[in-house]
């Protein structure tokens, strides 16, 4: 009885110290997704976009949600597939954080959102199948934030 109990807790702090890792090896930016588009920046966004952010929690409790029809949710969530429904809104942000770069008034800006540009398009990148219908799409824009940042291409595909 006592070794089936010392089996049982030496199992559950495994699990324990597995889940503590995956929370200390994930990037912020998966951790607290906070990203809000401006109403202009919303328009730009392609569609698929769009439907990611209202689906996301901070998105759902924005004023875009209460226009843009779950339908539309749905029918994206399915023609994207879930590997690149999921990490999606992440690459969706990195797209407005280039818009971004080329209003900024002063270098700093511009290096900092380039490197979110970058961060953003990469967490996707790493996430989505080469199969991904959008895989070229967001290697591009990766590419293209490195590019404006001075960074040579390394990709994990």
């Amino acid at each position: 009885m006592i070794a089936a109990i010392l089996s049982r807790a030496h199992r559950l702090t495994g699990i324990l110290a597995a889940v503590a890792s995956a929370f200390l090896l994930t990037p912020n930016s998966a951790l607290a997704y906070t990203f809000k588009p401006t109403p202009t920046e919303w328009r730009l966004w392609p569609e698929y976009c769009r439907a990611r952010y209202v689906f996301t929690t901070v998105g759902s409790t924005s004023e875009f949600a209460a226009i843009y029809p779950k339908a539309d949710v749905q029918r994206w969530r399915t023609t994207l597939g879930e590997p690149t429904w999921s990490p999606l809104h992440h690459y969706c942000a990195g797209v407005i954080w280039l818009h971004r770069y080329r209003m900024a008034r002063t270098d700093q800006d511009r290096r900092n959102m380039l490197k979110n540009a970058e961060d953003e398009c990469r967490y996707t990148f790493d996430r989505i199948p080469v199969t991904s219908p959008l895989y070229h799409q967001v290697a591009s824009d990766l590419m293209m934030a490195r590019a404006m940042r001075g960074a040579y291409p390394q990709t994990s595909h």
